[in-house]
This record gives structure tokens, sequence and C-alpha cells, in this order.
């Protein structure tokens, strides 16, 4: 064998056992997350699996709106996200509704007012591809069934809601404020494309353990990335983990987990600048109360 296929074969095994070590270290088995079942979202809809939007209504008129009724399979439970399945109008883009909003309602099932967030109509895509848009909104907690209502006032008249039979009979007319006009059954010869909006929320269980952040004078830190692990992390090449989610306005992040020990993950990267998190802190979690932890940022010397 001649010298140059000698290096050849050389740097082949080189390369080999370079991208092996890299992606599958030598000896060891890729480590299998599993997500901690009691974090996990609760999606709320009458769509079964399909998540396909088909049919097209009009989210109502300047004096009433789509108001869908869930009921959630736990109590108590929060109210996280709501999901929107539409498009703008084939006349509308998004660079034309960028200082446009509407308004997202819960109430619970007294028809009071308990949650409200105001959000760009510009975050729905543009026609011809309606598609679902989740919507963040302020943890809303609620012990029974429940209305959502998206109003969007004098801009109905600039997107598509797709719709269809799915959701009736749990789909109402309503008004801001906790009104309901009339059940979409009285006007389902009227508005017979309309039956059943496509919207969802989407929540989960209610926090047994809630975790703030906080720097420098005990000032909040938001937008950060916060997770759980099961202590002591990786066991037996399996990481069981709750998934992340972000620091409100006041640092405070929430997550619903059985009773056991607890690793607090940051994502590093969402860390303000001079700030680092080098230990991971443990938390107890037990069967009784809510486990609260205040997790003080250090800065760099």
């Amino acid at each position: 064998m001649n010298r140059k296929k000698i290096i050849l074969i050389f740097c082949l095994i080189v390369t080999i056992a370079f991208f092996t070590k890299l992606f599958w270290p030598f000896g060891e088995p890729p480590i299998q997350t599993i997500k901690i079942e009691e974090a996990q979202d609760i999606n709320l809809n009458y769509y079964g699996e399909s998540e396909k939007i088909h049919g097209g209504g009009h989210p109502g008129c300047n004096d009433w709106a789509p108001l869908i009724e869930f009921t959630p399979p736990v109590t108590p439970f929060l109210v996280r996200t709501i999901e929107i399945g539409a498009c703008l109008k084939p006349e509308v883009t998004k660079q034309s509704v960028l200082k446009e909003t509407f308004e997202i309602e819960i109430w619970d099932e007294n028809l009071t007012v308990i949650g409200t967030s105001i959000h760009s109509i510009s975050i729905f895509n543009e026609f011809p591809n309606p598609d679902w848009t989740e919507i963040d909104i302020p943890d809303v907690e609620v012990n029974s069934k429940f209305y959502v209502l998206t109003w969007f006032g004098n801009n109905y008249n600039k997107i598509y809601i797709g719709a269809g039979e799915d959701s009736f009979p749990y789909g109402y007319c309503g008004r801001k404020g906790g009104i309901i006009k009339e059940k979409k059954e009285d006007l389902k010869k009227e508005h017979s494309c309309a039956a059943g909006w496509y919207i969802a929320a989407i929540g989960t269980r209610a926090p047994n353990v809630i975790i703030k952040l906080v720097g420098i004078n005990n000032t909040p830190i938001p937008n950060i990335n916060v997770g759980l692990w099961k202590s002591p992390g990786v066991i037996n090449n399996t990481l069981y983990e709750t998934g992340g989610r972000y620091t409100n306005s006041d640092g405070i992040v929430s997550f619903h987990v059985p009773p056991d020990d607890y690793l607090i993950i940051l994502n590093l990267r969402d860390l303000p600048e001079g700030y680092i998190y080098t230990e991971k802190i443990k938390i107890t979690v037990t069967q009784e109360g809510i486990t609260q932890k205040t997790v003080q940022l250090q800065t760099k010397n």
C-alpha cells in the first residue's frame, strides 16, 4: 500500500472518530429526553387530531365577536395561550396592520372577565396561507368552565377565522365585558359557515412550583427561559425535564410537577450581559402547598 493511500485511510478514520465523538460519545448511547407528564401542555379544542384549517368565517362585527366555551379536564387550570386558526383577508398585508390590534378576554363561568390582553393583528399569516397562531396571554387561573372572547371591533373586516361545525354547540356570539349576545344555534341559518370558530385554549394544571429570578438590588429579570430537570439530571441515559418557559415582567415562571427533587435550569444565552449562573440550584417539591424559590443571579467579577 503506497504512502498516499495510507494517509487517506488515516484521515478517514480520524474524521469518522471525530464525528462519532461529537454526535455519539464512544461507549455511551444517546441521551433520551422525556417530558414530565404533569408539566405537559393541555390543548382544549374541538378539532380532534386534525390541524387542517378549512372554511372561513368573519370574526364577528363591530358589536359582537366569537365566543367559545371550554371545560378543563383538571382544576385548578392555568390558561396560558390562545390558539386561532386564521389568516388576513386578501387585500390586507402584515405591514398595513402593524398598528391595528384585537383583544382577548377570558371569562369565568359567571361571565365575569378575569383576564384581558391586547395583540397586534399582524401576527396572523397573509392570505392564502391560513395557519394556527399561538398567542401567549398573561396566566389566568380557572376552576370550572370558562369562555374565550376574541374581540376585533372595527378591525373585524381584516381577518378570516377558520370555521366549521366542530365547536358547535360551544360557539357563541359575545360582546366585551361578559355579555353573551346569542348562542350560535340561534344564528346557525344566518351564519351557517361560522357555526364553530377555530379557536383553542392551551394551559396546564395550576402551578405547584414558582420560581423568581432577580439580579442586582433584587431587580426582577424577565424573558429568561427556565426549566426543571429531575435531579440529579441524566439518569440511566434518560433526562426527565419540563421544557422551558420564560419569566414574566416580574421575573416569575411557574410549573406543575410531581413531588420530587429537581434542578433549576436556565438558558444561559438569555442572561443579561454581566450575569452568570454557574451552579444548578436544587429544589424539593412536596405533596403539600406551593414550592417557591428566588434565584439570585450572580455578576461576573
